[in-house]
This record gives C-alpha cells, sequence and structure tokens, in this order.
C-alpha cells in the first residue's frame, strides 16, 4: 500500500517560517533552511563581515578556519580605503594570528579601460589589487575581488596555495584588473592554516565594504 501527499508550501510547526515552495518542476528551499556541510561538496557560508566604521584588518579566525573544511572562497564587495595608494593583502597563519607563514605570490596586472597596459610582480604575501582609489565620498572607486585558499587535507608537502582575482579603481582615475597566484613555502609537521587576515599595508584602515566567507565540502 502507498501513499502520497500533495502540497505546495511547507512550514515550520510554528508556522512563521517558509521551508520548502512546491512546483510541478522544482523545490525551492526557504532562506532558514541549512544545508549540511557534510553532504557532497556543497558550499557553506561561514559568516559575512560588513565594514560599518573604519577598521585595520578583517580576520577570520580559528573558529571559522577549521578542519572541517578544505577548500575556502572570500568575496569581497565595494572595498574602500582611508586614503589612497590602497595596497590589499592577504595573510596565513598556523597559530591563529600570532604570526604569518612565509608566502610568494606572483600577480598578473591590466587596465581595463583604454589603452593597454600591464605587467606583473612578485610579493611576500598575497596580493589582491593595489594603488585603489582611497576614499569613496565622491561616488568614485571602489575594490572587488575573489580570493581562493586551499589547504591540504594532509599535514605535508606545503601548507597551502591561494588564488585570487580582482579590480579597482586607480588612484589616476584608470580602472586595473589583477589576478594572482600564491603559495605558502612552508611544511609544517603538526598544525595546517587556522587564521585569514586581509589588510591595507600602507597603514591606511579598510573603510567600507564586505567580505564573505564559504567553504565546500571536498
Amino acid at each position: 500500500m502507498s501513499s502520497e501527499i500533495k502540497a505546495d508550501l511547507i512550514k515550520d510547526k510554528s508556522g512563521t517560517k517558509t521551508l520548502a515552495t512546491l512546483s510541478s518542476s522544482a523545490v525551492t528551499l526557504g532562506s532558514s533552511v541549512v544545508v549540511p556541510g557534510s553532504i557532497g561538496a556543497s558550499v557553506v557560508h561561514l559568516n559575512t563581515t560588513t565594514i560599518s566604521s573604519p577598521v585595520g584588518d578583517v580576520s577570520f579566525n580559528n573558529t571559522l578556519i577549521t578542519t572541517t573544511y578544505d577548500y575556502y572562497v572570500v568575496v569581497m564587495q565595494g572595498l574602500s580605503s582611508s586614503a589612497d595608494d590602497f595596497d590589499l593583502y592577504a595573510h596565513l597563519s598556523i597559530d591563529n594570528g600570532s604570526s604569518k607563514v612565509a608566502h610568494r605570490s606572483a600577480s598578473n596586472y591590466h587596465r581595463l579601460n583604454g589603452a593597454t597596459a600591464e605587467g606583473w610582480s612578485a610579493d611576500t604575501d598575497h596580493l589582491i589589487f593595489e594603488d585603489g582609489e582611497g576614499d569613496l565620498s565622491g561616488g568614485s572607486g571602489g575594490g572587488f575581488a575573489v580570493f581562493e585558499l586551499i589547504i591540504p587535507p594532509d599535514v605535508a608537502g606545503v601548507d597551502a596555495v591561494t588564488r585570487s582575482w580582482g579590480a579597482t579603481q586607480n588612484q589616476n582615475g584608470d580602472f586595473y584588473g589583477y589576478t594572482t597566484t600564491g603559495i605558502v613555502t612552508t611544511s609544517s609537521s603538526s598544525a595546517r592554516i587556522n587564521h585569514l587576515k586581509f589588510d591595507e599595508t600602507n597603514g591606511n584602515n579598510i573603510d567600507a565594504g564586505k567580505f564573505s566567507l564559504y567553504a565546500y565540502k571536498l
């Protein structure tokens, strides 16, 4: 004997939250539904930090960068510095930010408007973009980027690899794109990356923007 349930809406016990909307072609989960990170290679939203007042850096500590996940992605939107010459870098740590690990990266940059201008640079940390417009109060500038961090599941070889792409308006008004690949040049015997920090390396604050951290269960 078989049973059949027909419905077009599923709510929680209180009737205040929509868990799913059903149609003849799809099931749409409600915004309050959490998909467990243990299911396949599903992406999990871990944290969003919105800058409402100037800060020296934005960090994700060992409560977020854990052994549960080996692949992290940070989406950065509308970033601004308190002054021009906005150089944004990422730093990794195996001791929850007390110190940073040795890291090398290489970046390609190219102008997105006007005549072609391009080149490359090498850095001891992970460069995301540089020479950005600072104060956005005049309606100009702003930096955007996607940063990826892969941590080997076993502590061997190297501690992590990084990659990012981003774009910003430079101080002279031109728009530039940046693509960077980096690698941690250490091999820890008993620890792994557990802290991620973004900062402006010229000593200026980050005074606007949003950082959203996601992780993948591979």
